[in-house]
């Protein structure tokens, strides 16, 4: 598995990465305050898939860090914002 800062950089996510985003959103948005772990449990996917998504997340000002909770700051919409070649994307905005 790639490190969180290699993750969705430099190509655009597969399809299980889109799916493995879109399960780790929509956790996020409704919990709004949560830990990596926390996700990775109620998602049930590995904490690495959960620190990678989160970590460009945090990169894209979706999500800050308060100490070792985050939060949600920018709720766009139901679709999980993806990686491209260019960067993130937010379908909720296009």
């Amino acid at each position: 598995m790639r490190s969180p800062k290699q993750a969705f950089s430099g190509s655009c996510m597969s399809r299980s990465e889109q799916i493995l985003a879109d399960r780790i959103w929509k956790a996020i948005k409704q919990t709004q305050t949560f830990t990596v772990d926390a996700i990775a449990v109620r998602t049930q996917l590995a904490l690495n898939e959960v620190q990678a998504y989160v970590f460009w997340l945090t990169r894209c000002k979706y999500v800050e860090y308060l100490g070792g909770n985050c939060r949600l700051l920018r709720d766009t919409g139901n679709l999980a914002p993806i990686a491209t070649r260019e960067g993130f994307l937010d379908p909720n905005l296009v």
